[in-house]
């Protein structure tokens, strides 16, 4: 029998016995020790060395215990000779932060558009008198947002794409070993100095806590329906949930980052938001990136890839489209849940095509669907899925 890397707990019908060396100090009933299995001596024998002391000891088990192996033992019975028990080893360090960190944050993840609207709202209340330090930071994050028609370039993309915030980390790392320059309207950065700012500026004695509140009837007073759970903490300052809108935008981000990870050690397949602006309008697009490791393309094929993008435009309902790069041409499908937005997509057809030809893009079929498209899953090609339960 095999022991896979994280160990369950052996019955006391399959026993470990051991015969310690007589200089080894006797353990008591419970005592866990961690030792390696260095060698095979014979037929259910083992040569295993304690990971305290670098002593070696003979054990017989009836299950195979594969070389190198790391093994928690707990002393079930003393005497000679003593059993033990296989106790499950630890989670590693990263897959024990994993869940820890997805319950901390799933919850709080929200649209930077609520951010946006409340602070809007905020800014229209003659009442409420935010520190300058608050609208310097606030007004500074809403313009860097890109307008929609740099993404419409692909150099404009690109660089919404590293601003998203997805790869913040990434880039302070490489700004420090290689000092590559980081990108200045980088979303979560802008979102960890607005924070501070907010936690800064908050009120420190009950007196200031009642001065920050929300005045009687103020406009800028969100309704139950505006503000999910927030009308159940009634007594928040207005710079308590103007931090909570941050950390929920903030949230986000820490997730998509997550579920962004390659999986298994396969390749990444990102998943992000931009948010973006039209005027005085704000939105976001929803952008899943996945690689091709169909076993049509090899590794001596052009590098294939799959972009989903999801929006969803006041009055015309959600509207998605897939672009399909496969290394030299590129083929897009495109949907919505409304007929009539269906109907509007295709007279843009050409237009898309017109766009993706003079970015140096040789296109193929431009598909517009009624329904979503029906794709038979594949075990490689599922976008990363977070389960909080896991």
């Amino acid at each position: 029998m095999e022991i896979p890397p994280f160990l369950r707990p052996v019955s006391a019908t399959s026993p470990l016995s051991d015969a310690p060396a007589p200089q080894q100090e006797p353990l008591k009933p419970g005592s866990v020790i961690e030792v390696t299995v260095k060698a095979r001596l014979g037929e259910n024998r083992f040569l295993l060395q304690r990971s305290a002391d670098g002593k070696t000891l003979s054990a017989f088990s009836r299950i195979d215990l594969p070389l190198n192996q790391k093994l928690h033992l707990q002393l079930a019975h003393p005497g000679n000779p003593p059993e033990f028990r296989l106790l499950p080893l630890p989670a590693r360090t990263e897959e024990a932060i994993l869940p820890k960190v997805l319950r901390e944050f799933l919850p709080k993840q929200a649209d930077i558009g609520e951010l946006i609207k409340f602070w809007e709202g905020l800014s229209r209340n003659p009442d409420t008198n935010p520190p300058d330090s608050i609208r310097f930071a606030m007004d500074s994050l809403i313009a860097a947002l890109p307008e929609k028609t740099q993404l419409f370039t692909a150099d404009g993309l690109k660089k919404a794409l590293l601003e998203s915030g997805l790869f913040h980390e990434a880039q302070l790392a490489a700004q420090l070993t290689s000092g590559t320059p980081f990108p200045g309207n980088d979303l979560k950065a802008r979102l960890l100095h607005l924070l501070s700012v907010v936690r800064a500026a908050m009120p420190r004695t009950a007196e200031e806590t009642s001065a920050a509140k929300f005045p009687e009837n103020s406009p800028a007073q969100p309704s139950p329906l505006q503000t999910g759970n927030d009308h159940a903490l009634p007594e928040m300052t207005i710079l308590d949930r103007l931090a909570l809108k941050a950390e929920g935008a903030l949230a986000k981000i820490t997730v998509d980052q997550l579920a962004s990870q390659p999986q298994d050690g396969g390749p990444a397949a990102l998943q992000l938001t931009i948010p973006f602006t039209d005027g005085n309008y704000q939105d976001s697009a929803r952008l899943f990136i996945t690689p091709d490791t169909s076993e049509a393309f090899s590794e001596d094929s052009p590098s294939s890839w799959t972009a989903t993008i999801e929006l969803q435009p006041p009055g015309i309902g959600k509207f998605n489209a897939r672009l399909v790069w496969n290394g030299s041409r590129i083929e897009a499908t495109m949907w919505s849940d409304r007929e009539e937005t269906g109907a509007l997509m295709r007279g843009y057809c050409e237009l898309l095509r017109a766009r993706l030809d003079q970015a140096g893009l040789e296109t193929g079929n431009i598909t517009v669907l009624n329904q979503p498209p029906v794709s038979t899953p594949k075990k490689t090609d599922a976008l990363p899925l977070l389960d909080l339960h896991a």
